[in-house]
C-alpha cells in the first residue's frame, strides 16, 4: 500500500487454514504417536536381555523414546503457545532436528566407537547359550574367538589361514569327541 507521503507501508498478512475439528485432528495424529512410542518401549524392555550383545540396543532405544517424548511435548506446547507462525515454524522445525539428531546419535554413535576402539562388532558373545552342545563348545567356540583375534594382529595371510585350519581341525575332534559321547 503505498502512504500520501510516497512511504511503502508494510501490512504482514498470515494465512491459516483452520476447521472446526482441528483439536479432534490434532489429538488423533498426537494419540498415534504416542502409542507409536509407547510400542517402541515396549519392545526395547523385552528385548532388553538379548545376550548378543551386537543386538542388544535397548538401553539405547529407550534412550531415544524418552528423548523424542521430551522434545515432541515441548514442540506441542511451543505450537500452542506461540501465536508467531514464523516463530513457531523456527522453534517446532529446531525441535524436530534435535529429537532425530539425537535419537540417530544415541542409537548409532555407541556402535561407531565400538568399531572404532574395538575394531569390529563381537555377535558371538555369549556363544554357549547359543549353542546345542552345552557350554564347553560355547567355551571353544569363545576361546576361538580370542585366540584368533589375538593372532590377526601378529600374523600374516598365510600364517592365518594355516593358523585357522588348525583350529578347525581342533574343533571338529572336539565335536567327534561330543558326539562319541552322545552316541553312548
Amino acid at each position: 500500500i503505498l502512504h500520501q507521503d510516497g512511504d511503502l507501508i508494510i501490512i504482514p498478512v498470515t494465512m491459516n487454514c483452520r476447521n472446526n475439528n482441528s483439536i479432534i485432528w490434532e489429538v488423533i495424529i498426537l494419540g498415534t504417536n504416542g502409542v507409536l512410542l509407547a510400542y517402541g518401549l515396549l519392545l526395547a524392555w523385552r528385548t532388553r536381555n538379548i545376550s548378543i550383545a551386537a543386538a542388544n540396543d535397548s538401553k539405547y532405544i529407550g534412550f531415544a523414546v524418552y528423548n523424542v517424548s521430551i522434545f515432541s511435548g515441548t514442540a506441542v506446547l511451543v505450537g500452542f503457545a506461540v501465536s508467531q507462525p514464523a516463530i513457531r515454524f523456527g522453534m517446532i522445525a529446531a525441535f524436530i532436528i534435535l529429537s532425530t539428531t539425537g535419537s540417530i546419535s544415541l542409537i548409532f554413535i555407541p556402535k561407531i566407537l565400538q568399531i572404532k576402539y574395538r575394531g569390529a562388532v563381537n555377535t558371538l558373545t555369549n556363544a554357549g547359550e547359543m549353542t546345542p552342545f552345552g557350554n564347553e563348545t560355547g567355551r571353544l567356540t569363545s576361546n576361538l574367538q580370542n585366540q584368533k583375534s589375538s593372532l590377526e594382529h601378529t600374523m600374516s595371510s598365510d600364517q592365518k589361514i594355516s593358523a585357522l585350519e588348525e583350529k578347525i581341525s581342533q574343533l571338529q575332534s572336539a565335536m567327534e569327541g561330543k558326539d562319541k559321547n552322545i552316541k553312548q
